[in-house]
């Protein structure tokens, strides 16, 4: 954990990739093994085996499995099997290292480490607890510390603690060290031999069944009382099983708790397999993975954005004083914004009509009562409240709410119609009939819900008002208009 990765070799990734084709079949893509790892199908099979042996009265050995798996963990983070104890949680193991401190012991932990490793420190009594921020654990650790507890890798946000520094700062004030390797083991090169004590869990990053867990423990564990000895933690087991027992296991199983025969069936094959790819090349997988991710992420996110999207409109006011983007320093979670949380502005892209084209559209859109297009005074007189509505909302300032007072204007059919046609001759219209799009509505300049169906060779809009009220008391919203299509 405290080096750097060193190069893996080209052939150790071949073999990872030709072992992971052939041990992990997911039904989608899986993403969480920070929460839960996956399985693979060589253990899944054994389990599988043990299940129908136990079914038919042949019950799998309950202690070989569980000591192939334990050998294993000692060899991927670097310890002899003498020094780890099994067990089913982490908790577990740390309320037992918690009993073991004396009374008025300081514990000192990160801010927002996982409750399994700092929780049970709290409800034992007599114990004080300090938590400091985990960047600054180390400069906290004093000569009143009895121990330093922290996650090697933080399960809310893969934040790595500087375990060397922590390390050196404990050894220099005799404090002692727990460390949670659960979100390390199985994937970065760590090292449990340099603290005290380590824990994890095995059903993470080890692809172990959950209900398995790991303790790690010094040469000569001295003041930690084998709290949880039960039969399986004597010297012979089944010599043990009956009375106080007298000849516990000299080395780290004297902590073990009774096994579960079949997860830890699933865990002697999870951590062969880990064993035959080995933590470096998994770990240059996981973190290549890790950075093409936030590589393309980070150019997905900050792509620039033209033109105004739903989502990305400014209203004056709601920021604040001065008037800015909704919601107080959102506009630095938003693409496509400045230091000021402004948008771009608006970039219309130019329609040119083609030549000869523009009156039979217009005719065709039947404005008036008569069917002739309109005059191209009115055409024009459109146009300028069309863009002055577009430019009131480029601007984040909302049109007035003129529907309830002013009456209709002569022109309004044609000008809505006018717009409608527009919409519904788009494509984008047509493929999604029915969906809603926008126009201008032009007794309020206010924008208006459009619906527009296409049946046949005539299109129909049903327009609903943004306001509760219609543009006068002679009209009734919504309405529907249709034209020829």
């Amino acid at each position: 954990m405290d080096g750097c990765r060193a190069r893996v070799h080209s052939g150790r990734m071949d073999l990872a990739r030709s072992l992971a084709e052939d041990e992990f079949k997911p039904s989608r893509t899986h993403l969480a093994t920070a929460g839960t790892g996956l399985l693979p199908l060589s253990a899944a099979r054994a389990v599988h085996e043990a299940v129908d042996a136990a079914a038919a009265g042949t019950p799998p050995d309950m202690f070989g499995a569980r000591d192939a798996a334990r050998a294993s963990f000692a060899r991927l983070v670097g310890v002899p099997a003498t020094r780890v104890a099994t067990g089913s949680s982490v908790a577990t193991f740390t309320g037992l290292i918690a009993a073991a401190l004396p009374d008025g012991a300081e514990v000192l932990t990160a801010e927002g480490d996982f409750s399994s490793l700092v929780n049970p420190f709290h409800v034992r009594p007599g114990v004080s607890v300090r938590t400091v921020p985990l960047e600054r654990i180390a400069e906290h650790v004093t000569g009143t510390t009895a121990l330093v507890a922290v996650s090697a890798v933080q399960s809310a946000d893969g934040r790595r603690a500087d375990l060397a520094a922590v390390r050196e700062a404990a050894r220099a004030h005799g404090a002692r060290t727990l460390v949670d390797a659960s979100q390390a083991a199985g994937w970065d090169t760590f090292e449990a031999g340099a603290y005290d004590y380590t824990v994890a869990v095995g059903f993470k990053w080890l692809l172990a069944p959950k209900g398995t867990a790991f303790l790690t423990v010094p040469p000569e564990p001295g003041t930690l009382p084998p709290l949880l000895a039960g039969w399986v933690a004597g010297d012979s087991p089944f010599d043990s099983c009956y009375g106080p027992v007298t000849g516990l296991a000299p080395d780290a199983r004297r902590y073990d708790e009774s096994p579960a025969p079949l997860v830890w069936t699933g865990a002697q094959h999870a951590l062969a397999l880990l064993e035959r790819i080995g933590t470096e090349a998994v770990g240059a997988h996981d973190v290549a993975l890790a950075d093409r991710f936030r590589e393309r992420l980070t150019r997905a996110w900050t792509r620039p954005r033209t033109g105004p999207r739903l989502g990305h409109r400014l209203r004056t006011g709601a920021g604040g004083a001065g008037g800015g983007p909704r919601g107080a320093g959102d506009h630095r979670l938003r693409p496509g914004r400045d230091a000021a949380g402004r948008l771009p502005p608006v970039q219309h892209r130019e329609r040119r009509r083609p030549a000869g084209g523009g009156a039979r559209r217009l005719s065709r859109a039947g404005y008036s009562a008569s069917g002739q297009p309109p005059a191209r005074s009115q055409r024009l007189a459109s146009t300028a409240v069309s863009r002055r509505s577009s430019s009131a909302r480029s601007a984040g300032v909302r049109p007035a709410r003129a529907c309830s007072s002013r009456p209709a204007q002569a022109d309004s059919t044609w000008r809505l119609r006018a717009q409608l046609s527009s919409v519904a001759s788009t494509r984008t219209a047509r493929r999604s009939a029915g969906s809603g799009a926008r126009v201008t509505c032009p007794d309020c300049s206010s924008r208006c819900r459009v619906l527009v169906t296409v049946e046949g060779s005539s299109s129909t809009a049903l327009i609903r008002s943004d306001w509760r009220t219609g543009p006068s008391a002679s009209q009734r919203w919504p309405r529907t208009i249709s034209w020829p299509g």
